[in-house]
């Protein structure tokens, strides 16, 4: 995927996984969601594991 088609996806508001295979993810948002309501935080769960 070229990088602006990634620019453009995070800025319509998705949450990129990095590394993380797609049933990880989608357990992590789920978990993420059921705790907090707001999606700022959950991103930011997200950008702290890409490291």
């Amino acid at each position: 995927m070229d990088m602006k088609a990634v620019a453009k996806l995070v800025e319509m508001g998705c949450i990129m996984c990095g590394d993380l295979r797609g049933h990880k993810a989608r357990i992590k948002l789920m978990v993420l969601f059921g705790k907090y309501k707001d999606p700022e935080l959950v991103k930011k769960f997200f950008k702290n594991s890409e490291m």
